[in-house]
């Protein structure tokens, strides 16, 4: 908890003191943002290689600033709640509920755009570039059924996940007057999982180098 805790304090101070610099200067513009991602997860390398975990709707929310730069960019950081899940239709339990797979994250995206503005600037066509960072908070994962009869499958705990995370998005969006709207594809970089599981089935092996990758859009109004 320490680490959460240190992980969103560092994130909402590097916010505000943007906020408190730029003030005086109306150097940024703060917003609110959410949306929507569908997520995809894809075994390869893995014990079951070959098998997806797919289409399955997850959402983020939270805030933005967004610093106007010359030459048509500007830089909009976020700090973001992210919930990104996948659905293994191939394993099921005794209701035919597929497996499910899900993280929960605190994400700092970095978002880098670039397009022209119109309309005595109340209208803008723009390119996204995103790398992001982010740390897990909470987690569905359940492997396959243990007990038919009851329904009970593995679970998995802490340590044997990654917490920190880390990947990419490129994608396009169109600002107009305090709306904003933008898509994305996005994929996280490493492992979703550490190099040792410790249940009784070795999930490092399941999920062996292999994260989630998607879509998301989002909707912004920018004050």
């Amino acid at each position: 908890m320490k680490t959460i805790a240190r992980f969103i304090s560092v994130a909402v101070l590097c916010l505000a003191f943007s906020a408190a610099a730029g003030a005086q200067q109306k150097l940024f513009h703060f917003g609110v943002k959410a949306g929507v991602n569908m997520t995809t997860l894809d075994l390869k390398g893995g014990l079951d290689s070959g098998n997806s975990f797919k289409d399955n709707l997850g959402y983020q929310a939270g805030v933005a600033l967004q610093f106007d730069l010359p030459l048509w960019f500007s830089v909009e950081p976020d700090i973001l709640f992210n919930l990104n899940g996948s659905l293994d239709k191939k394993y099921t339990d005794k209701d035919d509920n597929p497996r499910t797979q899900g993280i929960a994250s605190i994400m700092v995206p970095l978002n880098i755009q670039w397009g022209p503005k119109f309309c005595d600037d109340n209208v803008r066509v723009f390119l996204q570039a995103s790398p992001f960072i982010g740390y897990a908070i909470s987690k569905d994962f359940r492997g396959n059924v243990i007990d038919p009869k009851e329904g009970t499958r593995e679970t998995f705990d802490w340590n044997n996940f990654n917490r920190f995370q880390y990947g990419a998005s490129v994608g396009l969006g169109v600002k107009a007057f305090a709306f904003q709207v933008s898509a994305e594809m996005f994929k996280s970089l490493g492992s979703i999982t550490t190099e040792e599981g410790k249940n009784n089935v070795k999930i490092s092996e399941i999920f062996k180098g292999n994260n989630f990758t998607g879509f998301r859009v989002n909707l912004a109004i920018i004050f």
